[in-house]
């Protein structure tokens, strides 16, 4: 492996849960425990998937508690966007965007990385040409 894993850890947290009631709420405060790690992180990566991106109460609170006073370490992520058309792929990101402007509270408008695991594909492309513009 690379020397530099040697000096990072990678976290992956449990995702947020949008709309859940019942037996499948958390038994655990994840809003203070998310934070927990994001004062003790230099980067914060929160990850996104075209066909999920809904902005509810707990991605709120983990914006509005956890996140409140780091925004300098988040990375907000589109994944899999090589799963989705060019078009839908724009539609997405300004969704995305739109919907995340919100909920960070900063001057600058949230950067909006897209991401393919799989391989380059015309829609990173297009993304990556406005971001050279």
């Amino acid at each position: 492996p690379h020397p530099i894993l040697r000096s990072i850890s990678i976290i992956d947290t449990p995702g947020v849960l949008e709309n859940v009631e019942g037996d499948h709420k958390r038994r655990y405060d994840y809003v203070n425990v998310c934070r927990w790690f994001v004062e003790r992180s230099d980067v914060v990566c929160v990850l996104f998937d075209p066909s999920k991106m809904d902005v509810g109460g707990e991605l709120r609170k983990v914006f509005d508690e956890a996140l409140h006073g780091q925004e300098t370490k988040l990375r907000i992520i589109l994944n899999k966007a090589d799963t989705i058309s060019a078009q839908e792929l724009m539609r997405v990101y300004g969704g995305l965007f739109w919907n995340l402007s919100s909920l960070i509270k900063t001057t600058e408008p949230p950067r909006v990385y897209v991401l393919s695991l799989i391989h380059i594909s015309e829609p990173t492309r297009l993304l990556s040409i406005s971001y050279a513009v």
